[in-house]
């Protein structure tokens, strides 16, 4: 049995792994629930079942469920609307094209991307 890190790096080689890589992404709701009955933590769920590419989110990518609440407004001036079990986007800052040539987006940092990938790989990098 290949481990995740062999199993990724043969299929960007384009040969055939043992089967294909996985990584997959819940809504918190159901992140908790798997969590609460595997005995788990939350950021354990998706080591736990298998997934061979775990995620760092930064940037962007971090605005949804970010607040529990019915609407509000990521660093990046994005309106995101909470319907329930999903959180959706509702405005954009770039809806038109003069926005888009005026844009300033925030400063990423990147020491706390560092940090979190190291500590991602402290403590998950044996699985790899």
């Amino acid at each position: 049995m290949l481990s995740s890190k062999e199993r990724v790096f043969i299929t960007l080689d384009h040969k055939v792994p043992d089967r294909v890589p996985m990584q997959v992404e819940c809504v918190p709701q159901l992140v908790e629930k798997f969590a609460k009955r595997y005995g788990l933590e939350a950021q354990d769920l998706y080591a736990f079942l298998g997934c061979d590419l775990l995620i760092v989110p930064f940037g962007i990518s971090t605005g949804f469920y970010k607040e529990n609440s019915d609407r509000y407004i990521n660093e990046y001036g994005i309106t995101y609307r909470n319907i329930g079990l999903y959180t959706e986007i509702d405005r954009h800052p770039l809806d038109t094209d003069e926005k888009v040539w005026s844009y300033k987006p925030p400063k990423i940092d990147l020491n706390d991307i560092a940090a979190r990938t190291n500590a991602m790989l402290a403590k998950y990098g044996k699985y790899v």
